[in-house]
């Protein structure tokens, strides 16, 4: 049945449909003419801008859905915090500073102020530490590269005046010294084998060959100057105290005394420069005029220190290879309190609170000492000290 492709109708006669004009198809045996002929355009459609953007955007692709956003915000956070904590606990792979370790704190009886101190830390560096005596916590005072390589049967001697620390660290035959002022940047490492205050912003340091260097620091100033010659340096309570030709003559040069002439093995333990502790064949304490026998038969003096007002003075004695504390009056007279510790490897060191309450004594077993100036009570915590490097700070 002829059939128009266009008006989808059928007609009986033929060949052209009588509606529209279109060739009819025989559905059963194809195309009247011989040829098909392609179905007329459609006309042209104008449209708005408006409307043709609004087509573009429902032809396009699907936007997420906001179930399908929080899923993927909640994913990129869960990876961003793994790999923060893998980063974490990789560790640096160069120096890096971490807290210092934890100490005993003295608790039994009431301390104050904080004792100083060499660590060596894991970095590795030369840690001057300050022990809180009643807390027991480890701040440093310093932080500096370690001079030579850290060993713990290293030599160390700490000064101080007021808040100024000055330490001196030697291994075999080399001895260097670092410092920090109060209120000044430390400092180090400069060639001594002594070192004293001569006030807070004052430094004295005794080379090898004698000579003395003056360090003077004030806040973004450092200056050094050669000052003399001497045998021997000393810090004592109100400053720096040098030996020189058989005497004993204060930094500011106002005061001196005459030491007793030098006998087999006598040596100047400590003194205040009113003063000397001086130990051989017998310890004495020595006016510059007279010599005043210490009342302890047996023992022998190693190292002391006077009190801030120099009437007593605390000296650490050894009897074989046991250590004692005694605190010595004017006359002589020695309370002995027995430390509990033996002889080190290095000379013990001792220091007074500014109260005179409590004595602090190093003996390089790896232990800081509490004794009772007055009393007979004695406390020990261990540290982490290198050397017998002891000093007191308010």
């Amino acid at each position: 049945m002829p059939w128009c492709p266009r008006c989808d109708e059928t007609f009986p006669e033929g060949p052209a449909c009588p509606r529209c004009g279109t060739r009819l198809v025989d559905r059963d045996r194809g195309s009247f003419g011989e040829e098909m002929q392609a179905v007329p355009e459609f006309p042209m459609i104008k449209v708005s801008r408006r409307d043709r953007r609004a087509l573009e955007r429902l032809s396009g692709p699907k936007a997420p859905s906001s179930r399908v956003l929080a899923a993927a915000v909640a994913a990129l956070v869960f990876a961003v915090g793994f790999l923060l904590g893998r980063l974490g606990t990789v560790e640096p792979a160069g120096p890096s500073v971490r807290a210092l370790p934890a100490a005993e704190a003295l608790t039994t009886f009431d301390v104050d102020g904080s004792a100083v101190y060499l660590l060596w830390t894991q970095e590795p560096l030369a840690t001057l530490a300050l022990h809180g005596l009643s807390s027991g916590d480890v701040v440093p005072r310093a932080r500096l590269t370690p001079p030579f390589d850290p060993t713990y049967d290293a030599r160390t001697d700490v000064s101080s005046l007021g808040r100024s620390v000055a330490l001196v660290v030697a291994d075999g035959s080399r001895s260097f010294v670092a410092f920090a002022a109060a209120g000044a940047a430390p400092h180090g490492w400069v060639p001594g084998v002594e070192a004293a205050w001569a006030s807070r912003h004052e430094l004295l340091v005794r080379q090898a060959d004698g000579n003395i260097v003056r360090w003077s620091m004030r806040p973004g100033s450092l200056q050094e100057r050669r000052w003399g010659e001497a045998e021997r340096l000393f810090q004592a309570p109100d400053g720096a105290i040098v030996e020189r030709g058989g005497k004993l003559v204060t930094s500011k040069g106002a005061d001196e005394l005459v030491l007793p002439p030098r006998g087999d093995g006598e040596r100047v333990v400590a003194t205040d420069g009113r003063r000397a502790l001086i130990a051989g064949r017998e310890t004495m304490l020595w006016d510059g005029k007279t010599s005043t026998r210490i009342r302890a038969q047996g023992f022998r003096a190693l190292s002391g220190a006077f009190d801030s007002g120099g009437e007593r003075v605390a000296a650490i004695l050894r009897q074989g290879e046991d250590l004692t504390v005694a605190v010595i009056d004017s006359r002589g007279n020695a309370a002995l309190k027995p430390l509990g510790a033996r002889v080190g490897e290095c000379t013990p060191s001792v220091s007074w609170d500014r109260a005179g309450t409590w004595i602090y004594v190093a003996p390089g077993d790896g232990a800081l000492y509490a004794v009772e100036a007055a009393g007979g009570h004695v406390e020990s915590v261990r540290t982490h000290g290198v050397g017998c490097g002891l000093a007191w700070v308010s």
